[in-house]
């Protein structure tokens, strides 16, 4: 017997936490939005944040949706990614415009009854990549965004309108990183201006591996209370 296969698929929808805190009293302020990285946890950016999380804003600290198997020679750990990515750059894009999707959603909530002037993004490593992706193709939602480990995804956003090309964007980097090394990194800042995005700048910290060191942080207030 000649038997055909059926494809078809079912939504299997999950709650996805998310951590948040309000602008000072008194304050309509700012909400900034920070992405974690790969295998990682809200808390573990909120840990990196530490010296700017004093500035008078909102922060929003969203876990990603996709748990991520994190084997270590004593235990097993579940992490958790922003998107799959296998190579297949129409893919990656889809799987970030759902990541994307779901944290426009999140803004849409906590948002209500609050309006925050302006909402700046910001990630580390693939919370990076996912923030200089996600910021320019929305700019009706977000004012600035700042890639701290990652790279700009200048690949994705040759389509980017006018509003986009003038936001303000930040390159964070580790001289010394061997997960996104440095040059990658540079050579998508110098892309990503040739495609017209006029405000974007660049810091290394030479001695700064894959992290947030301290100087990069004390670059990114700067960036930040400039914005604020």
């Amino acid at each position: 017997m000649d038997r055909q296969p059926v494809h078809a698929s079912r939504a299997l929808c999950f709650d996805v936490p998310y951590t948040w805190f309000g602008p000072p009293r008194g304050n309509d302020g700012a909400l900034v939005l920070a992405l974690h990285g790969m295998g990682q946890s809200p808390r573990a950016m909120q840990d990196m944040l530490a010296s700017v999380f004093d500035l008078p804003c909102g922060f929003l600290f969203p876990r990603a949706p996709w748990p991520y198997e994190i084997r270590k020679p004593d235990r097993m750990l579940i992490g958790h990614a922003w998107y799959q990515f296998d190579g297949d750059q129409v893919a990656l894009r889809a799987s970030m415009d759902v990541a994307a999707a779901h944290l426009l959603g999140v803004l849409d909530e906590i948002t209500v009854g609050w309006r925050p002037r302006k909402t700046i993004l910001l990630g580390f490593s693939q919370g990076g990549y996912l923030a200089g992706y996600m910021a320019p193709t929305n700019p009706g939602r977000f004012a600035a965004a700042a890639c701290i480990a990652g790279r700009i995804k200048h690949e994705f956003l040759a389509d980017a309108s006018p509003p986009a090309r003038a936001m303000p964007l930040l390159q964070l980097h580790g001289g010394r990183d061997a997960a996104v090394r440095p040059e990658t990194a540079r050579d998508a800042v110098e892309k990503t201006r040739a495609l017209g995005f006029s405000a974007v700048s660049y810091y290394e910290d030479p001695g700064a591996g894959h992290e947030i060191s301290a100087n990069m942080a004390q670059h990114l207030r700067a960036w930040l209370e400039n914005l604020l």
